[in-house]
């Protein structure tokens, strides 16, 4: 085991490196470097930390410490544990105490005369000019910017007394007929199923948006359609679904035939 300080002389205050070594390199036990713990008023820890070799492996601590008086001190009580393989304690090291001089710092001067005093330092003058010209400057501002909102233009908006709102039945005639059929079959089939859908909610107020194809056909009860209309609309939808999701090959003149049939079931649905 050994112990270190980086100076055996110092000024109060000044941190010394203190340092705690052991081999550590037994096969049957190993060296546990504890925590210092010190409570007093002439000696403060600043930090500690553990040294590890090049495996990894602890070997020693180093602490960081400062004395507050003159003298001779001696570094703190320190005791470093032995473990078995198991990590059970089996007796203790006391590690030699180092002797330290701290010195004032008053010691280490050639002159241990008193310095000299500090010269006069200026002091703000009566009157805060500045201040008192940063706050007009401020209330300036101030005035200025309100007079500029007051003279803004002020614009009054009419609102149109004409209101129309489209019925379902158009919104989805409309939609339906701005397909483009010689685009892609999986986003015709995905809009058309959706306007369908959509009208029937909104017209029915039946979540139809939110149920399959086979959740449509098992609750046909709920729909006041005739059989034609709905079987139509069913194999509209069952279509479309086969586009989506199993990539069914479509015709432009099936897609514009399939246009026309949704326009009719939409306007037959309630009939």
């Amino acid at each position: 085991m050994t112990s270190e300080v980086d100076t055996s002389r110092a000024n109060i205050g000044d941190v010394i490196t203190w340092q705690v070594k052991g081999n550590n390199s037994g096969e049957n036990k190993t060296l546990e470097f504890p925590e210092v713990n010190i409570n007093g008023d002439s000696v403060s820890i600043y930090s500690q930390r553990l040294i590890f070799n090049n495996n990894k492996k602890v070997i020693g601590r180093t602490i960081e410490i400062a004395f507050w008086d003159t003298g001779r001190f001696y570094t703190p009580f320190y005791f470093v544990n032995v473990l078995d393989q198991q990590g059970n304690f089996i007796y203790d090291l006391e590690i030699e105490k180092t002797p330290i001089d701290i010195i004032s710092i008053l010691e280490s001067l050639d002159d241990v005369n008193a310095r000299p005093v500090k010269g006069p330092v200026p002091v703000a003058g009566i009157i805060p000019y500045r201040k008192i010209l940063l706050v007009f400057l401020s209330l300036l501002i101030i005035f200025s910017i309100i007079l500029v909102w007051k003279k803004r233009i002020k614009h009054t908006y009419q609102k149109s007394n004409q209101y129309y709102r489209k019925l379902p039945i158009e919104i989805a005639n409309n939609r339906i007929s701005s397909l483009n059929n010689k685009g892609f079959a999986k986003e015709f089939y995905t809009e058309l199923s959706h306007i369908t859908r959509e009208y029937i909610e909104y017209s029915s107020y039946i979540r139809t948006l939110e149920m399959t194809t086979e959740e449509i056909i098992l609750n046909k009860n709920l729909f006041s359609i005739n059989d034609t209309i709905f079987s139509e609309w069913v194999d509209l939808l069952t279509k479309a679904d086969l586009v989506k999701y199993a990539k069914h090959s479509i015709t432009s003149s099936e897609m514009e035939n399939d246009k026309t049939k949704a326009i009719n079931i939409l306007n037959n649905f309630f009939n």
